[in-house]
């Protein structure tokens, strides 16, 4: 591809989308690889393990999701950053993108386990005020994460 020259808010939608349609390739590569690395998350919420489905979403999901927003930034960098691999992102944002998926599934388990309460004739008013709360927190995690990972 040619360099960017006059790139603008006006050009701007049009070299993207060039740029991916040639880098297509890699771009259904990362996707399918982290797809995969939502398969256990998947296979443990379809069986009901619900506890456990946020913990290996930590652990595979948070980091699949940073190697794929890295190998997307390096696709339409065109050639301004080194070229990166799934496998290689995937390793050098573990450690990172596990500890902002851990601060994410906080508010997660806590909702998971106020839940039942709401199974009783009379729900009392702490369970409501905490599910509020649990709800609250995601609401801003989410806002954040969409900040963090990128």
């Amino acid at each position: 591809m040619e360099p960017v020259v006059g790139l603008n808010r006006d050009t701007y939608v049009l070299w993207v989308c060039r740029q991916i349609w040639e880098e297509l390739p890699r771009v259904l590569g990362s996707g399918l690889l982290f797809s995969l690395c939502c398969v256990p998350s998947f296979v443990l919420f379809a069986l009901g393990f619900l506890a456990p489905t946020v913990f290996v979403s930590v652990l595979t999901i948070a980091p699949g999701w940073a190697a794929l927003l890295a190998g997307q930034t390096n696709i339409v960098s065109d050639g301004a950053l080194p070229t990166i691999r799934f496998d290689c992102a995937f390793r050098h944002y573990w450690r990172r993108s596990t500890g902002i998926g851990l601060l994410a599934a906080f508010p997660v388990l806590a909702a998971l386990t106020t839940l039942p309460f709401l199974q009783q004739s009379v729900v009392p008013l702490v369970v409501w005020l905490g599910l509020g709360a649990d709800l609250l927190g995601m609401a801003l995690l989410a806002a954040l994460l969409l900040y963090a990972f990128p």
